[in-house]
Formats: structure tokens, C-alpha cells, sequence
């Protein structure tokens, strides 16, 4: 916890540096979510979300604290979301830990887009699929199911069900880069 501790002071001065700079608001909301801070984790990311709206994932990663927070999941949950974004795991070591979180609690819906890639990854596209629709049916939090929408998308070949799944990521913008990635899939495909 120290560390955290530190990088945490280290945010707070970088926020009063920069009023303006969405970044250490959003860092510090990771490290509050590391502490189990979670109601602290929240109003860093609503404060992210005010500065730069849909910056990076701070609306699953607001998601995901507001669950904590509300004891809807446990902090192992949080913890598998993070070791998803570890460049030192291996796809089959995040795909046992995404599958056994998911076992447990199918609602964690921002580990689904990791899942499908890691699937993807060992060369699994039709588990991969599976996992973007299962995850589709459980997302209603908008960046998660935006992604969800775009990555299932692109691995359908063009037809009206990749043009509606596309047309629904841009309407919903949830997730700013993939809406944007729909759109342009959009125009391609005309």
C-alpha cells in the first residue's frame, strides 16, 4: 500500500499542477481502486469524465468502482480486470482467470472484450465470438458494450449484421475510440 500511497500524492500534485490534465485523476482512480478505496476511486473518475470525457476505459473503470463501492462484486474481480492488461501474462494464463471470474459472476462484464482478444490470440475465433455475444448480452454499461459491438463486428465478414452492429457502437458512443473505429469501419464498408 505504500507505494500507492505515494502515487497517489504524486497524482494529487500533479491534478493541482494541471487543473485541466485528466491523467492523474484518472491514474489515481486505478491506484483508489487498487486500495479498495472505491467510493474514493469514484469521484476521481467522475472527476476524469468531467475533464475528458470517455478518456481512455474511465467509463468501465467508473463502472467497475460504483460496483465495488455497492459490494455488487468482490475486489478479485477488479483484480482479474487488472492482470488482463499485464503484458507479462500469457493469453492462456488471462483466459483461465477472465473464464473463472466469469464462471463465478457472468455480470463482470469489462472482462468479456479481453477474453474475446486473448481467444482471438490463441487463434480461437469462434470462442472469441462467442465470448463478444455472451458479453453483449450481459453489457448495458456503454464504454464495455461499445467495445463488445466493434470487436465482434470486425470479425464478421460485411452484411447487415456487421453494419448494425457498427451502426449501434456509433450511436451509442460509449467508448470513444471504438465508435470512432465503427465509424470509419462504416465508411469502408460502403
Amino acid at each position: 500500500g505504500g507505494q500507492l500511497e505515494e502515487a497517489l500524492e504524486t497524482f494529487g500534485e500533479a491534478a493541482k499542477a494541471d487543473r485541466f490534465d485528466p491523467q492523474p485523476w484518472y491514474h489515481g482512480g486505478l491506484s483508489l481502486l487498487d486500495l479498495g478505496r472505491y467510493e474514493d476511486a469514484v469521484e476521481s473518475y467522475h472527476a476524469t469524465e468531467q475533464l475528458a470525457p470517455g478518456w481512455f476505459h474511465c467509463r468501465s473503470d467508473l463502472w467497475v468502482a460504483e460496483q465495488l463501492a455497492a459490494g455488487r462484486f468482490k475486489h478479485e474481480f477488479f483484480f482479474a480486470l487488472r492482470k488482463m492488461e499485464d503484458d507479462r501474462a500469457t493469453p492462456e494464463e488471462k483466459i483461465r482467470l477472465a473464464e473463472s471470474a466469469l464462471t463465478a459472476d457472468p455480470q463482470f462484464v469489462p472482462l468479456y472484450p479481453f477474453l474475446g482478444k486473448n481467444l482471438d490470440a490463441i487463434r480461437s475465433p469462434r470462442a472469441a465470438e462467442t465470448v463478444y455475444r455472451k458479453g453483449l448480452a450481459q453489457a448495458e454499461e456503454r464504454d464495455v458494450r461499445t467495445r463488445l459491438l466493434v470487436d465482434l463486428a470486425v470479425m464478421l465478414d460485411q452484411g447487415d449484421e456487421r453494419t448494425a452492429l457498427l451502426m449501434e457502437a456509433v450511436e451509442l458512443n460509449g467508448n470513444l475510440t471504438a465508435a470512432a473505429m465503427a465509424s470509419v469501419a462504416l465508411r469502408f464498408d460502403s
